[in-house]
Parts: structure tokens; C-alpha cells; sequence
């Protein structure tokens, strides 16, 4: 038997993160998931929720316009250099990841924070602009800066 080339294997010609894990029961204790360099350019929404144990999400250098939903229990995301807007972003995406304590969100084309962060947030790594007007927003919403 031929190892399935991209073309006669239909799941190989459109990868999604469960085509990347395997079967729905193999990826449900991973803490760690990388897909960084892998010219992603979007993420089904549906795919990242059933990796309930998942903690860390590392999307660097990626061409994502678009945040998928997130598992609640992320504590670490990185999406640094990828194309992500403000307006590819869910309403309060970070308010509900209650864990969330690292968010790197530097070299992106985002022109706002989106507000409110998560109240566990501990490291945020952004832009100049999006700095200026986050600490603006932090005091308007009398949040403090410290962990």
C-alpha cells in the first residue's frame, strides 16, 4: 500500500486542528498545542473546544486574520506575527478565558485592545499603539496593573 499523497486524501487537502490530532479521543489530555510556521491561515472554530485539557496555544507566524474560539482553561496564547484585526476578534475574547495569565499579541494588525481582558492576565505583550490606548481603557476601567 502508497502512502496517501494531499490529493487522494481528502483529509489532507483541507488540514483542520482535528485533522492534525488524529481521533477525538487521542488529543483530549494535551496541555501544549504549537502550529507555529504553518502558513494557517484560518482555524475552524469548533476545532479548538474539544482539547479541553489544552493550556497553551502557540500560533507564531501564521497568517491568521480571524481568533477561533478558545478552550477556557488556556493560560499561555501566543500569536505574534500572524495578520490578526480587531475586527477578527470575538466580542471580550479574553474576559471568559478565566486562566488566561500570558497573552502575546505582538506584530499583528490589531488597532484597539479588545476589552476586558481576563481578570487572571498577568503578561501582556502588544504593540505601541494598542498599549497607548489599552492603559487608557485599564484606567476607565479601574483595573489595576499588577499580578
Amino acid at each position: 500500500m502508497s502512502p496517501r499523497t494531499p490529493s487522494s486524501n481528502p483529509m489532507m487537502t483541507r488540514p483542520t486542528v482535528l485533522g492534525l490530532l488524529g481521533s477525538l479521543t487521542s488529543h483530549t489530555k494535551l496541555k501544549t498545542i504549537d502550529l507555529s510556521s504553518n502558513f494557517i491561515s484560518s482555524i475552524n472554530d469548533d476545532s479548538l473546544p474539544l482539547v479541553p485539557a489544552m493550556q497553551a496555544l502557540i500560533l507564531v507566524e501564521n497568517q491568521l486574520v480571524l481568533l477561533p474560539t478558545l478552550s477556557s482553561g488556556i493560560e499561555f496564547l501566543d500569536t505574534h506575527l500572524n495578520l490578526l484585526q480587531s475586527s477578527g476578534i470575538q466580542p471580550e475574547p479574553f474576559w471568559v478565558l478565566a486562566k488566561l495569565k500570558f497573552l502575546h499579541l505582538v506584530d499583528n494588525q490589531l488597532d484597539s485592545m479588545l476589552r476586558p481582558l481576563a481578570p487572571s492576565l498577568c503578561f501582556l505583550r502588544c504593540r505601541e499603539v494598542t498599549l497607548k490606548r489599552l492603559f487608557k481603557d485599564m484606567r476607565r476601567w479601574g483595573l489595576e496593573t499588577g499580578c
